[in-house]
């Protein structure tokens, strides 16, 4: 009687395993599909239409494991938005994309200054329609600056210092157009200055 009933557990707990690795492998299905579509149509330009996969992929819920995926698909949702200067959800989006990295990502990982980037233009939409976002834009652009720095200084081959020095470049160039915005010369010449040292 006792050996049955520790059977009868055993194939229970057995057949809730096989329910519950068929339900995780359904969700990664589902969210690779629908992130492979939100990524092909992004590359398409169909902003529109990539919005609605790309907010598909960020409701799939996913294994631990699977942070850098889901860090990436929040990234591509809050880019689709971006790009229909949708600039409140897009910043909304780009934070969770920042936490999730936040806690998986080292501190001088070349995306985490990608995520910091992306905030930064984020706040710099919003500061199109209020301008105290344009501290946080700031901000955000000091600390990707800050973060692809240290991956210029730490690279070791050719590629990895090209691919830094250009993440700089943009930062400042974005840094430098809103210190335009401000009319703050001293600010403007600073970056020129960084520009400048960078180049050579």
């Amino acid at each position: 009687m006792i050996f049955k009933a520790i059977t009868s557990v055993t194939v229970c707990l057995a057949l809730v395993a096989a329910i519950s690795a068929q339900k995780i492998q359904l969700s990664q299905t589902r969210f690779f599909t629908a992130a492979n579509k939100c990524e092909a149509l992004l590359d398409a330009e169909k902003w529109k239409s990539a919005e609605a996969f790309c907010r598909n992929a960020t409701a799939i819920q996913l294994p631990p494991q699977y942070k850098s995926e889901q860090m990436r698909a929040w990234e591509n949702y809050a880019f689709a938005l971006f790009s229909q200067e949708k600039f409140q959800p897009a910043l909304t989006s780009y934070t969770k994309a920042f936490e999730i990295g936040k806690v998986y990502l080292p501190e001088d990982s070349r995306d985490l200054g990608w995520a910091y980037f992306n905030l930064g233009r984020a706040n710099q939409g919003m500061a199109s329609i209020n301008g105290k976002y344009i501290v946080a834009a700031e901000s955000n652009y000091l600390m990707a600056e800050t973060i692809y720095r240290k991956n210029y200084a730490s690279a070791t081959d050719a590629a990895t210092k090209d691919k830094a020095k250009a993440s700089i470049r943009r930062t400042l160039i974005l840094l430098k157009f809103m210190a335009t915005a401000q009319r703050d010369v001293d600010k403007y010449r600073a970056i020129e200055a960084r520009i400048t040292e960078l180049d050579r």
